[in-house]
């Protein structure tokens, strides 16, 4: 289940980093991701304004994390040597950073803000009862 479209995205979060073209497949990884994180309790509650803020906002991670991942796949494929890495004036010299850092920095990169995808659930479903795994006295 989508948690939200497109228009939620554009009108009431007023998401703007994402083309409408783009949203219906970053909405299923971050409706996905929320179904897990809530260990399916979230599509009972479908309707609710917190979820679907949250998957707009995963919505918007998720876009920068798959641009990292096809900027990393980009930059293996490139046959350039690779972007300016220095540059000097005086006699000079300029190093290029090669095609395997461009893709391992993008590759991390993207792992990286992976890590970010919990606290943004949890910034918008905190006091939802949503994330409760349960246990309790």
């Amino acid at each position: 289940m989508i948690y939200a479209d497109f228009e939620y995205y554009r009108d009431v979060y007023h998401g703007v980093f994402v083309l409408e073209e783009d949203f219906p497949g970053l909405a299923v990884k971050a409706s996905s991701y929320l179904d897990y994180i809530t260990m399916g309790k979230a599509a009972k509650n479908a309707d609710l304004d917190a979820l679907k803020l949250a998957c707009c906002a995963l919505v918007d991670k998720y876009s920068e994390i798959d641009a990292m991942a096809l900027k990393a796949r980009e930059s293996v494929n490139d046959v350039v040597s690779g972007a300016k890495k220095s540059e000097s004036i005086g006699s000079y010299s300029v190093t290029y950073q090669s095609v395997e850092e461009m893709a391992k920095y993008a590759r991390q990169y993207s792992e990286e803000l992976k890590k970010e995808l919990p606290q943004i659930a949890r910034a918008y479903l905190t006091g939802t009862n949503l994330l409760y795994r349960g246990g309790g006295c």
